[in-house]
């Protein structure tokens, strides 16, 4: 989503859908939740979540972590009904590229009805507090963007 280095943003559908995010650090503790719970769990996936946010949340995020980086920064905006038609056609074709799976992704994060926002949560069973705020995300985006 964010493009470092071409400073053009790629903003979903509007970017304003929220999805769940979580750390590397909660996913790890989410490991060991489960190992710690194995009936629980048994044979299920599990959804655990630092915080919900929207693109554009982000993007807001890294202008005030960055201003004179990001004050450049065109945002373009992209629809996830064009990328899974695409994807949809190239895959037909043959295409098993990285680009074709990758535009599925997009698409079940940020298009509507593909559960990019977790509804159950297992933070608590797990112990993963899930309490990441928006301080948190400036921490995480200040060094990406220096």
């Amino acid at each position: 989503m964010l493009d470092l280095q071409s400073g053009k943003p790629r903003i979903f559908d509007g970017g304003d859908r929220r999805f769940s995010v979580t750390t590397l650090e909660t996913a790890a503790q989410a490991v060991v939740g489960v190992l710690e719970h194995p009936d629980e769990t048994k044979n299920r996936g599990v959804y655990v979540q630092d915080l919900l946010i929207t693109q554009n949340k982000i993007l807001a995020l890294a202008k005030k972590v960055a201003p004179e980086k990001t004050k450049s920064w065109e945002p373009v905006p992209t629809s996830t009904a064009l990328l899974k038609s695409a994807s949809d056609a190239a895959l037909a074709e043959g295409d098993h590229s990285l680009l074709v799976l990758f535009n599925y992704l997009f698409v079940s994060f940020f298009a509507e009805g593909y559960g990019g926002q977790y509804e159950k949560l297992d933070n608590e069973l797990l112990g993963v507090a899930g309490n990441k705020t928006d301080a948190d995300v400036e921490a995480i985006l200040a060094p990406l963007l220096k």
